[in-house]
């Protein structure tokens, strides 16, 4: 039997299909995995930390300047941070059973998600985090027409709302009776803040003519709705 690292994507999407058909959970996951990693983009492959475009999309993203910019992100985060979320998701990974993905699932894509279901336009055409440990999506129509240090700085906001989930997690797990979404965002502002990031550039530019413009072309191409809510008042 071939080893996984030989096999090709065809060949593991082949035996993924047959461990499907038999039914064999601890095969399909433990295939998935590689399967991910196989057809994945590095970040910090030596962690176990990859870009993984969605089979799912009708639609091709920059992945390869996206990942970059993910790890130029990941490099300016302090090092105690990512050592708490390097920590995390090892054991994730380790714990049985884990969903047929990579942990972190990282994601720059278009129709697997229902993005409308957020507190603000904005906020649901660039990105969020789902289990915060596990799977940060990033929205590729916008992120791929958003300037380098805007990617930069919206990375970081989602990667302070792990950490904040991985110091607080009876505040920030699921099911969380109690969020406050928008105390939630103000949070992770501030962690990103304090690591370094630019946050009142970002919300500058939020607010500019371009980027409205930008939001405005997507919610038509893609029919997503407008949210009567706006960004937290101190943001700038």
């Amino acid at each position: 039997m071939r080893k996984l690292k030989d096999m090709t994507v065809e060949e593991l999407a082949a035996a993924l299909k047959a461990a499907s058909d038999s039914h064999s959970l601890k095969r399909f996951n433990i295939l998935h995995r590689q399967f991910e990693r196989k057809r994945g983009i590095p970040i910090l492959a030596s962690h176990g930390i990859y870009l993984t475009p969605d089979l799912d999309d009708p639609e091709t993203f920059n992945n390869e300047r996206f990942a970059s910019l993910f790890l130029v992100t990941w490099k300016r985060i302090p090092k105690p941070a990512q050592d708490m979320m390097l920590d995390s998701w090892k054991k994730l990974r380790n714990t049985p059973p884990r969903p047929g993905h990579l942990v972190p699932y990282i994601s720059l894509c278009l129709s697997r998600h229902g993005w409308t279901g957020f507190p603000s336009i904005k906020e649901a055409v660039f990105a969020s985090v789902y289990t915060p440990t596990q799977s940060i999506l990033f929205f590729g129509p916008i992120i791929d027409r958003t300037p380098d240090q805007h990617v930069i700085t919206i990375i970081a906001h989602e990667l302070a709302h792990v950490y904040r989930g991985l110091e607080f997690p009876q505040k920030y797990g699921y099911p969380a009776e109690g969020r406050e979404p928008k105390q939630e965002e103000k949070v992770a502002d501030a962690c990103a803040r304090k690591w370094g990031f630019d946050m009142r550039s970002l919300y500058r530019w939020f607010r500019s003519d371009e980027c409205e413009n930008l939001c405005m072309c997507v919610m038509r191409k893609y029919k997503v709705k407008q949210k009567p809510e706006d960004f937290p008042d101190d943001a700038d």
